[in-house]
């Protein structure tokens, strides 16, 4: 297929086409970015078979870069995603895994959530092949030496609901190959994936997407905040560093009660990154500038009262010529802000263990072996 190509030749690519993966309830892909999937590779069906193999998905590449490159219809999103570039030939390898390896199985889930597709379509289903297949065939690609900065997503439905989810977590950090992130809603505790946490073995991103319990139940299917918040103070207290919340903006918490509640949320909880992110456009849906003036605001004051770090989530799926947009103007609206109203550390709370430190350190040093006995006296019951 290959013939009519010369080294020097003008051709178009994209990385996730050349080394990226994901998995999905219907096979393999190369992507899937979430608004934005290119063609299948493997069905589910070969996959359970066990005969997808390094080699086979390297020719399955080569075919969707031949149809990309023909302006073919079967290279179906690819030929309209903004991440499609033009590069020499030279510079295309089709044999490895590289960055974002997308593991989502299944849509099996405990919540609702108004945003979700899955919702949407009444599409929930169990994982149509065995998990541990995934394992498999990452491990077949590091025995090449065929693996480069991987950075292994997990998600669902909820994974934490599936019956070897810690096992299978833990079998994922073993291989070795990347980071491993674990995209979960935190109604269900785990205590093996716990365990992971508290070495820095895993990421961890929950959705929270509101400041109050009424909202949670409204764009999230059920009265569960609460339970959520429990779950993840029990993550952050293993000492984690790698805990980050995200905030998906809907029409239904762009107010100013979830913004306020939310922010100070996270001062209390101090994630180590908060994620910001529009409900998916999916089809001809356009996201409105509400969002983007809501993200600019919840950007500023998380920066503001926690200076906190925040990323952009729809800088992940730039392939998305709408994210890519929505990339563009939130910053451009924070920026506006920032001159309107500069920031400094005059508002910024500390944790709350500092704040009780620095509480301590004042008293004078009678009251200090005051609160000494008493800690004593207390652990000795």
């Amino acid at each position: 297929m290959f013939q009519n190509y010369n080294p020097e030749d003008k051709i178009k690519t994209c990385k996730l086409l050349e080394s990226g993966m994901a998995f999905q309830p219907e096979g393999i892909y190369c992507c899937c970015c979430s608004t934005v999937v290119s063609p299948r590779l493997f069905s589910d069906k070969e996959l359970s078979s066990g005969v997808v193999s390094p080699e086979g998905i390297m020719e399955k590449r080569k075919e969707l870069f031949h149809y990309l490159n023909a302006n073919d219809h079967r290279a179906g999103s690819c030929l309209t995603c903004s991440s499609v570039y033009e590069t020499q030939f030279k510079n295309v390898q089709f044999d490895r895994i590289e960055g974002v390896v997308n593991i989502q199985p299944f849509s099996l889930c405990n919540l609702r959530c108004k945003y979700c597709l899955f919702t949407q379509k009444n599409n929930f289903c169990r994982p149509s092949y065995n998990i541990f297949s995934i394992y498999e065939l990452l491990y077949a690609y590091k025995k090449l030496g065929k693996v480069h900065g991987a950075w292994l997503t997990v998600n669902g439905g909820e994974p934490a609901i599936l019956k070897d989810f810690g096992m299978f977590c833990e079998k994922l950090v073993q291989l070795d190959i990347g980071s491993v992130c674990i995209f979960s809603n935190c109604v269900k505790y785990e205590k093996k994936f716990a365990d992971l946490l508290h070495d820095d073995n895993v990421f961890l991103v929950v959705s929270l997407d509101s400041g109050v319990p009424t909202t949670f139940a409204e764009v999230r299917g059920a009265p569960a905040m609460w339970k959520v918040v429990d779950t993840i103070i029990r993550y952050r207290k293993t000492g984690t560093r790698r805990l980050f919340i995200k905030y998906i903006i809907t029409k239904d918490n762009c107010n100013e009660d979830d913004l306020f509640g939310f922010v100070f949320l996270m001062t209390s909880l101090r994630p180590d990154m908060v994620y910001i992110c529009p409900e998916f456009p999916y089809g001809d849906k356009e996201t409105p500038h509400e969002f983007v003036l809501f993200g600019a605001r919840l950007w500023y004051f998380l920066k503001k009262y926690g200076d906190m770090h925040v990323y952009i989530q729809t800088d992940d799926n730039l392939a998305d010529p709408k994210f890519k947009k929505y990339s563009e103007e939130i910053r451009k609206e924070f920026n506006n802000i920032l001159l309107e109203s500069p920031l400094d550390d005059t508002f910024i709370l500390p944790s709350v263990k500092l704040a009780m430190q620095a509480v301590v350190k004042s008293f004078p040093s009678y009251i200090k072996k005051k609160l000494l006995s008493y800690k004593k006296i207390s652990n000795n019951k």
